[in-house]
């Protein structure tokens, strides 16, 4: 009789993770769902429901309309688990003051004028660098390298995308400058 009750309680066990599974397994990998910092319903806070362009889904989601992967190799150690996009770590706003999820790092600020202008330094130093182009802000993306060749932290990802996805993302960081009317 005792071995009854173990399987029927293992079977309920099963059941419920089975539910538990289905219930919130579905809630990631699709586009506005992110893991890392983010609130309880498991979107980015200020998150749009809808993306206006492809540069901003990828911003939000690391996830590309045209369905071409967004991959990714380094970056924190729960991005290796879970992913993430450019808005856990930068803002929904680009302007990144936030402190990156399990590091000492805190995200710079990405703003397309930001990253253009000749004071920008995201090493958080004194070496500075040159202006971002549109190619260097491309090359930092996928290689983690600033304008002066230098390797950015490596809690920033180096993420793998097709050009025209490349394009979109910096065309999106392009439309945070300003959006709120805001220097």
């Amino acid at each position: 009789m005792r071995r009854w009750g173990s399987l029927a309680a293992g079977i309920g066990l099963i059941l419920v993770a089975a539910v538990l599974l289905l219930l919130f397994g579905s809630q990631f990998g699709r586009p506005g769902r992110t893991i890392g910092p983010r609130s309880q319903t498991g979107r980015i806070p200020e998150a749009p429901l809808e993306f206006r362009s492809n540069g901003e889904q990828i911003y939000f989601t690391a996830t590309s309309r045209s369905g071409e992967p967004i991959t990714f190799r380094g970056g924190p150690a729960w991005m290796q688990m879970h992913g993430g996009s450019c808005a856990n770590c930068h803002g929904p706003d680009g302007r990144g003051g936030i402190r990156v999820h399990m590091t000492d790092v805190v995200a710079p600020d990405i703003r397309y004028r930001t990253l253009t202008s000749a004071e920008h330094d995201e090493h958080g130093g004194d070496e500075g660098h040159p202006p971002y182009t549109d190619a260097l802000i491309q090359r930092a993306i996928t290689e983690g390298l600033d304008p002066a060749g230098k390797p950015l932290d490596p809690a920033m990802p180096r993420w793998s995308m097709s050009q025209r996805d490349l394009d979109d993302v910096v065309a999106y960081l392009k439309t945070l400058d300003g959006e709120r009317g805001e220097p």
